[in-house]
């Protein structure tokens, strides 16, 4: 009974922070970021109107073309060298140059394969509409099948075919503005106390994870009530059955709701009190 006291404690103090800090940003900038998506996306409204007799509901695409091209340019600066779009640089000392070019063009190869070039495009987007670029770095392991061989059983012989192995990924996650929520006297994400982010999350997902041991196996209700202030992953319409609100934390959180045995060997000592 006591862990059990322990957790949902932790849960309220998130709770309670990261609610705080969504209505600060609500009340600072949401509704300009509605207008600027409405903008964007060529969608009329009657509190964009500029003065009481404008009886127009044509919204020109000339912001949507400008904000598009915008995000090109970008693009185009950042990838306009091909694949080359970051450079490792060795240390002096290092005499062999080899492994600093094996590692780049290893994480060239994975960052094609995890389609980051697209991720950083779709953040810059979002960045010439709301006026901020966020990101999310997410790991998780993969299965895939890769060549193989095997040798047969008394024969000179090899079988050739393809074998499962696991694999670590990481990705990059564009971020609306209007689903991140940040310590609102912090600077940078550096300087904060914590962040969080706020989605919709498909329930058989939710469902997959439990399964896989992600989240703990606990009843889920997957009847999310309507929120029109959250971005849905860029869909306009709100879809009511199904989904699950998820909100995921970054931060720093007070050590004695850690102290319980349920979050033994899942808390590292970044600054031991002995060094």
């Amino acid at each position: 009974m006591e862990v059990m006291n322990m957790a949902n404690s932790l849960v309220s103090w998130v709770l309670d922070n990261t609610e705080d800090w969504k209505d600060n940003r609500d009340n600072n900038y949401l509704e300009a970021w509605k207008r600027y998506e409405r903008l964007w996306r060529g969608v009329w409204d009657g509190s964009d109107k500029q003065r009481d007799s404008e009886r127009s509901r044509i919204i020109s695409p000339a912001l949507q073309q400008a904000i598009e091209n915008h995000t090109s340019e970008i693009e185009e600066a950042i990838f306009g060298q091909g694949g080359n779009f970051f450079t490792i640089e060795d240390d002096m000392q290092d005499m062999d140059k080899r492994d600093v070019e094996y590692i780049q063009a290893y994480m060239k190869e994975n960052f094609k394969k995890n389609k980051i070039r697209k991720s950083i495009g779709d953040v810059i987007l979002l960045s010439a509409i709301y006026g901020t670029g966020i990101g999310e770095i997410v790991t998780k392991e993969i299965k895939e099948l890769v060549p193989a061989t095997k040798p047969i059983d008394g024969m000179d012989a090899v079988a050739v075919g393809v074998e499962e192995k696991k694999r670590v990924i990481v990705g990059l996650n564009p971020i609306s503005p209007q689903n991140f929520i940040i310590d609102p006297n912090a600077k940078s994400i550096e300087e904060a106390l914590g962040v969080a982010i706020e989605e919709f999350v498909s329930a058989h997902t939710i469902a997959q994870k439990v399964k896989d041991g992600v989240y703990k196996d606990t009843d889920v209700n997957d009847d999310s009530s309507p929120d029109q202030d959250l971005e849905v992953s860029w869909i306009d319409q709100e879809y009511e059955d199904d989904k699950v609100r998820v909100l995921r934390y970054y931060g720093l959180v007070p050590k004695h709701l850690l102290d319980a045995s349920d979050t033994e060997g899942e808390v590292e000592e970044l600054f031991p009190e002995d060094t």
